[in-house]
């Protein structure tokens, strides 16, 4: 029910006072009935108006008391909680309400552990809440101490809508830190981050890590080596490295034990095309060794050089050039082609034996006579002379000695028995026998009046024995009058050959000389012409000699007693010509 009367002030009027008397009728007798109000009580406040205090039920599904206390005081409501004062001190607390099973208590806060360390509620009450939660402290320090025996400090978080233990501090060791995100992140407040590592002596000594300054801009990642258990190196340490690979270090100076070897055989170089090592020093005896087998040594022996070991040898541009010594006793140059020594001087103190070819530019000079078993050749056309006539003596390439002027030998020239004299072309152009007869196998030219017959042995030189040149002779065969015109015939002169003969040219002439076309002779041995080309003498021409066809020998080797003809073939058209002689030019054979 709802009471309806309200309070009747002296200023109001009778009709007034008869409603709200009614109304408290009828409210008494309400509350006598039952003390039932519908929902709500209406309180009206010090002052008739509009504004009312409303106790307000809810439509209740069972019967609900409410007991008010036997003391004086202010309900507490939700419109009303932030109207006491404020206190910052958990001390102020005399007790909290709590309900226990629906029966309404009151606890201290020393039970509820606030305002001091007695009766501190256990950490393992809290339960989870709904919003972040802040450990503040305005002095001394905040610690969480895990007092069990080998209990952890575990912090645990959600990664999206999975739960995840980020990290662990392990009592069981130490209070080692167990990250599972597998990352460090240290941040700074200015400094380059910093990592130290104590001692095990009562952490007597600490190693800092520290991170680049800023001025390096590193951004770098540092990986740390796999393998066994190691020891990491600095710019400054001195611990022993055993088998390790240094890719492209730069080492300023180095001190070796024993010895370096690369990773794996063949496997590695000193230094490369663009950097060079600049020196090497090696001990007194230090051997290099070259190949798998170290079949090839190259050894230092001090104060004398460097010995290259068995008879091995030292190769220039290919195979075939190389210098070494098949045994203890002999040294070998090979070249392929050439091996020259350039120099002022070369001064050669040993017996010098060539099985080759000699080729001499300058002038050699021997202080004894010169024995030369094999004989001496020179090149073809070569010359052999002194310092005032050099080409005194020349051999052409088929054998001919010349001399430009008379030989004078005041120490005489000796070679070996039967010994040759000759060029490339004609290596035994002079050969000497035991008992001193000389052969020349070509007939030597002399200069003009180089030979003197009183300086000569009668008959040591025949006509056999001299020069085409020297013994050349002409027989002239006249073929008519002076006057008498030439006419065209066969066997106009006959004759024998006085002695073998080798023709070695033939001409003809006339007196009066043919006008209006050639003149021809033909000459025959035994009925067949020895001419290829005959003679001829042009028109208004007195020689073959001008003709514009010479003539040409088919046969020049003319026998002993053979017969021989002249014919004439044709005469001048206009003058026939007169006063005609042949010529057979040559020697006796």
């Amino acid at each position: 029910m709802a009471i309806e009367a309200s309070a009747i002030l002296p200023s109001d009027s009778l009709e007034e006072f008869r409603v709200q008397f009614n109304n408290l009728v009828v409210d008494v007798e309400g509350v006598s009935g039952g003390n039932a109000f519908v929902s709500t009580i209406i309180f009206e406040g010090s002052t008739a108006d509009a504004n009312e205090t409303v106790i307000l039920a809810t439509d209740p599904t069972s019967d609900n008391t409410l007991t008010l206390p036997d003391a004086t005081g202010t309900f507490l409501t939700t419109a009303n909680s932030g109207d006491p004062a404020t206190t910052t001190s958990a001390s102020d607390a005399d007790h909290v309400l709590v309900n226990d099973g629906g029966v309404l208590k009151k606890i201290t806060r020393a039970n509820l552990g606030i305002g001091g360390t007695a009766g501190a509620v256990a950490a393992d009450d809290l339960t989870a809440g709904d919003a972040a939660i802040n450990f503040v402290t305005s002095a001394g320090n905040i610690t969480i101490d895990a007092q069990g025996g080998n209990t952890d400090i575990i912090f645990k978080g959600t990664d999206g809508s999975s739960d995840i233990t980020p990290m662990t501090l392990d009592m069981s060791d130490a209070g080692a830190i167990l990250l599972t995100g597998g990352k460090i992140d240290l941040k700074n407040a200015g400094t380059a981050s910093q990592i130290l590592f104590y001692c095990e002596s009562s952490n007597a000594h600490a190693q800092t890590l520290q991170s680049a300054p800023h001025s390096q801009a590193a951004d770098n990642t540092l990986l740390l080596p796999d393998g066994g258990n190691g020891t990491l190196l600095s710019t400054v340490s001195t611990a022993t490295v055993t088998n390790k690979t240094l890719t492209a270090p730069v080492i300023n100076t180095a001190t070796v034990g024993t010895s370096i070897t690369p990773a794996s055989d063949d496997g590695a170089t000193l230094g490369s095309a663009n950097l060079n090592w600049s020196d090497l020093f090696l001990a007194d005896a230090a051997v290099i060794k070259l190949g798998d087998d170290q079949d090839v040594t190259l050894t230092h022996v001090h104060g004398t050089g460097i010995l290259l070991n068995s008879t091995n040898v030292i190769q220039f541009n290919d195979a075939s050039q190389n210098i070494g010594a098949p045994s203890n006793a002999i040294l070998d140059i090979n070249a392929t082609d050439e091996i020259e020594l350039n120099a002022t001087l070369v001064d050669i103190n040993a017996n010098v034996e060539i099985s080759g070819t000699t080729a001499q530019v300058g002038v050699a000079t021997f202080t004894a006579r010169d024995i030369h078993s094999g004989g001496i050749t020179i090149a073809n056309g070569g010359q052999i002379g002194s310092v005032g006539d050099a080409d005194s003596m020349a051999i052409s390439s088929g054998g001919v000695v010349t001399f430009t002027a008379r030989d004078i030998h005041s120490g005489g020239i000796t070679i070996a028995n039967a010994g040759q004299i000759g060029s490339v072309g004609d290596a035994d152009s002079i050969a000497i026998a035991s008992n001193g007869v000389v052969t020349f196998s070509q007939i030597p030219v002399m200069p003009a009046n180089s030979i003197d017959s009183d300086e000569y042995i009668d008959g040591s030189i025949d006509k056999e024995h001299l020069s085409a040149g020297a013994k050349t002779e002409v027989i002239a065969i006249a073929c008519g009058d002076e006057i008498t015109a030439t006419e065209a015939a066969t066997a106009v002169v006959t004759f024998h050959m006085p002695y073998a003969f080798t023709l070695t040219g033939v001409k003809a002439g006339v007196t009066t000389a043919p006008v209006g076309s050639v003149l021809t002779v033909d000459i025959n041995e035994a009925g067949t012409t020895i001419l290829s080309t005959k003679i001829t003498i042009d028109a208004s021409e007195k020689t073959s000699g001008t003709a514009a066809t010479a003539a040409v020998i088919s046969d020049t080797a003319l026998a002993d007693n053979a017969l021989m003809t002249i014919d004439v073939d044709g005469v001048g058209s206009g003058t026939a010509g007169a006063g005609l002689k042949v010529y057979l030019i040559g020697h006796v054979t």
